[in-house]
């Protein structure tokens, strides 16, 4: 005998009847039993599972006299390492060879549990079944890891060990007990000491990862696991041509496969009325004249994206409407793409109507001049032509500006813009206050001082758009005054002497000649003297004038002065 001992209670019954024995890699031992009330039932001589010593981490410290059994020893029977109960109702019990240990030290167990139709047999979230469903005993199963057999390698990979170039992969570190871990990703390139790196293959090929993980403490020191990672790059790319449909008549169509494909790629065709096929290049005869949609599907179970699947329309009419795809209307330059919605035909001819033609079923055309163009498409099929014309519109774009009455604005003080833009049909004004209007002319009040920036974006009915901003500052009080001379002498520039300001509520302007004569008056800041009386154009010299004036806020001005008429 290399090695004995004695466990128990310390009574002169025997507790447990023994079900399973190992000793793992670093030498520990383990035993599992049971005992209790089914023992005594067969065997009175036999005692119960009180007294059995449990460790600070035992799974259950306490028992009912009839329980499960676990205990581990250290290598040479130096201490106790771990011992526990496990079960549910007195009665359950194992029957011989059903309890296994592996080298990890774990233990695997299958027993009869729930006896009596107990529920009380421990479970663990997403069980098969958390119940016994029995009225007596029902099967239950365990794996229990001890986690004392030294550092112990395992990987796994997410989201699958098998994928695609570039493959990106997560993997995932199982192990137990270690300190410290090494990965080789099997390229020759890529390693990590992390706990769980990621890594991505950029090359196909089988690469063989290894995971070492590391703890100097424990009896094993060391141990490796093994994954084999495969990347794919072959892909499958669907496609095919339509050789022939000219046989009106007949209504037959030829197709010609020109896919993408491995050795072991297959073919499922879908002509459209219900017929299939899985012929590489198949023919087939349409019963009636109409337009179907043909789909070609490809599948290759090593392919990396195994599925690929190509579409596409074909037409066997005896009479037929052309319609069209385009955008009718745009801005210079106009770049319009004309597609024909009939397929198959046997030409297509498009007339842009700018003195310019193409054919196609899609065309892409440039018009660089503004106007309406009459555009004709004539298409043939099967002997049959059919004309369809529709316009063009091509507009230029608008052009935005106004101005602002007054150009000093005064605070709380309606202001009108004046919107001087062209080819436009919609106005956006923003006033930098929050303040918004889509009228032509806008009027805005604003209530803070400052200087604010007022933009106008207009557009023309084909949503092209241009944007004018200018700027205006807002003040407290109102301003007027008269300039010092003017010159009617009708080169469009100062020809008329107006009374300048804002914020003007009344006021009465009147001019006189060096002898007193009143020659011009007014209280419309808006109409001044053209320098004539009574339709006689006056002579050069200086004037006098006076002004008075209340503004908005109440306050009055009066003012009087010379005014120089030069011509």
């Amino acid at each position: 005998m290399i090695l004995s001992t004695v466990f128990g209670s310390g009574g002169s019954s025997v507790n447990i009847s023994p079900s399973a024995f190992l000793v793992d890699e670093c030498e520990n031992i383990y035993v599992s039993g049971w005992g209790g009330s089914v023992n005594n039932s067969f065997n009175p001589a036999t005692g119960n599972t009180t007294g059995l010593p449990t460790t600070a981490d035992a799974l259950d410290a306490t028992t009912d006299g009839s329980d499960f059994y676990f205990f581990v020893l250290e290598k040479n029977m130096a201490s106790l390492l771990y011992a526990s109960f496990f079960g549910g109702s007195p009665a359950e019990h194992v029957d011989g060879g059903t309890s296994r240990f592996d080298k990890e030290g774990t233990i695997y167990q299958a027993v009869c549990a729930g006896c009596g139709g107990s529920d009380g047999f421990p479970t663990t979230a997403g069980a098969w079944s958390e119940v016994n469903g029995s009225f007596n005993c029902n099967l239950g199963v365990g794996k229990i890891a001890f986690n004392l057999a030294g550092v112990y390698a395992e990987s796994d990979a997410e989201p699958s060990i098998n994928g695609c170039a570039p493959f990106t992969v997560n993997f995932e570190n199982l192990s137990s007990d270690a300190e410290e871990y090494i990965w080789d990703f099997g390229d020759g390139v890529g390693g990590s000491v992390e706990f769980e790196p990621i890594y991505t293959y950029d090359s196909s090929g089988t690469y063989t990862v290894m995971l070492v993980v590391i703890d100097s403490s424990t009896c094993n020191i060391a141990d490796t696991s093994y994954l084999t990672v495969t990347v794919y790059e072959d892909s499958i790319f669907a496609d095919f041509d339509l050789i022939s449909e000219q046989d009106c008549e007949a209504l037959t169509a030829f197709f010609s496969d020109s896919s993408d494909i491995l050795d072991t790629t297959t073919w499922f065709w879908n002509f459209g009325d219900g017929g299939t096929s899985t012929l590489q290049n198949p023919e087939h005869t349409y019963t009636t004249p109409g337009t179907y949609e043909v789909m070609l599907v490809i599948y290759d179970p090593t392919s990396c994206n195994q599925y690929d699947t190509a579409y596409t329309t074909i037409s066997f009419l005896s009479e037929f409407s052309e319609d069209y795809s385009v955008s009718t209307t745009g801005c210079l330059p106009l770049v319009a793409t004309f597609t024909s919605e009939f397929t198959g035909a046997d030409s297509y001819t498009w007339n842009f109507g700018d003195g310019t033609s193409g054919t196609g079923p899609t065309i892409i055309h440039t018009y660089e001049e503004t106007g309406t163009y009459l555009v004709t498409l004539s298409v043939v099929s099967c002997g049959i032509e059919d004309i369809t014309t529709f316009p063009v519109i091509v507009y230029g774009f608008p052009e935005a500006y106004f101005d602002s009455e007054p150009e000093i604005g005064l605070l709380n003080t309606p202001i009108t813009f004046n919107n001087l833009s062209t080819g436009a049909v919609y106005y956006d004004w923003f006033f930098s206050d929050g303040g918004y209007s889509d009228a032509e002319n806008a009027v805005h009040t604003f209530t803070s001082l400052g200087g604010y920036e007022i933009c106008l974006t207009v557009t023309n009915p084909a949503d092209c758009e241009d944007t004018y901003c200018r700027s205006i500052i807002i003040e407290n009080e109102g301003v007027i005054g008269v300039p010092s001379g003017f010159s009617p002498n009708n080169d469009g520039s100062n020809d008329v002497l107006y009374v300048r300001g804002f914020g003007i509520e009344t006021m009465l302007f009147q001019v006189y000649n060096r002898w007193g004569q009143l020659v011009f008056s007014t209280t419309d800041q808006h109409i001044g003297w053209d320098g004539t009386y009574q339709g006689v154009p006056q002579e050069v010299e200086v004037y006098i004038y006076t002004l008075e004036a209340e503004f908005m806020d109440g306050k009055t001005h009066r003012e009087e002065g010379n005014i120089t008429l030069i011509r």
